[in-house]
């Protein structure tokens, strides 16, 4: 049975001999990997660049408190970047890593859906393929057209694929859970760890469902965004950048709440892509990438960046 360890070594090789830089992830639980900071900063530079990464993701709200078989609220996406003035055909390179992985198109019912795509928090959108094999959607590649607002400099091309879902398919088992993390693992082992695992999907969909404080997560939420209007105001584009998008796992878990309306969530994510494009003009200024005075970011943000909303006011 294939491992997710496997997987992730194989596809870091095959694209380390692409060209790619591998990082390490992002510091911070994210929705989708684009979100990683590196990534977001490089893109905003003219040169080319490539990069991949493993990456955790949390989507509370995808929770099926550990009843779906490969629908969780915590996955691994394995992410790659890829921004050249001409790219080789990635639609090739994609298919490539999955024969690799011993996923060969000769024996299996291979299927690109057209899919259109935007993420609201950093103002990016694009078009794209999602993969099925055998009806299992296990990777996707978008093509962006506009990030922070703007069109990339060079095209950029993003591939991510769902590791659990790989391992899943190629190594046949009932569900994500039992899928081994290492090879060669006795049994008994390998039922104690598909429980271990089921069990904090359930916790951790109790907790976004039922237990999370709602007061606290907003307080998370409008704090990160204060701090981050303050981070612009000194003229740390990064930082800010981070401050920003930390926001969106608090927002998450009030979604899945049901602490969250719909007309809140736009705001929140609107308030998030506009501190997400100031960031990016800093950015850009100070790196003499754009006409932009650095000193004109958040001269107009309101006067609640500059509030001190208090220390010990956070439930627990």
């Amino acid at each position: 049975m294939a491992s997710m360890q496997q997987v992730i070594q194989q596809l870091s090789m095959f694209w380390d001999g692409k060209g790619c830089a591998v990082l390490p992830p992002c510091a911070f639980r994210v929705p989708m990997g684009l979100l990683h900071p590196q990534a977001f900063f490089r893109l905003l530079e003219p040169d080319p660049w490539m990069a991949a990464f493993l990456q955790p993701i949390s989507r509370p709200a995808d929770s099926r408190a550990g009843t779906h078989p490969y629908r969780t609220g915590r996955h691994l996406q394995f992410q790659v970047i890829w921004k050249a003035p001409e790219p080789t055909d990635p639609h090739n390179a994609l298919m490539e890593s999955l024969e690799l992985l011993g996923a060969h198109r000769r024996d299996h019912d291979l299927r690109w859906t057209e899919i259109h795509t935007e993420v609201a928090a950093l103002g990016a959108s694009g078009h794209g393929w999602q993969v099925e094999l055998d009806g299992l959607d296990i990777a996707r590649i978008n093509f962006l057209d506009r990030l922070a607002e703007r069109a990339p400099a060079v095209p950029v091309v993003e591939i991510a694929y769902g590791i659990e879902r790989l391992a899943l398919f190629l190594g046949g088992a009932e569900d994500v859970y039992a899928v081994p993390w290492q090879g060669a693992i006795d049994q008994h082992t390998q039922e104690g760890t598909r429980e271990k695992r089921r069990e904090v999907e359930v916790e951790l969909h109790r907790y976004s469902t039922e237990v999370a404080n709602v007061g606290y997560l907003q307080q998370v939420v409008d704090g990160l965004d204060r701090e981050s209007g303050r981070c612009l105001k000194a003229g740390l584009p990064q930082a800010a950048y981070e401050l920003a998008v930390r926001a969106l796992p608090a927002l998450d878990h009030l979604e899945a709440r049901g602490a969250l309306p719909a007309a809140e969530r736009r705001h929140w994510l609107e308030q998030i892509r506009a501190r997400v494009c100031e960031a990016a003009d800093l950015y850009q200024g100070t790196h003499g990438l754009n006409e932009i005075d650095p000193d004109d970011i958040g001269r107009d943000d309101i006067d609640r960046d500059d509030i001190d909303p208090g220390e010990g006011e956070h439930d627990a």
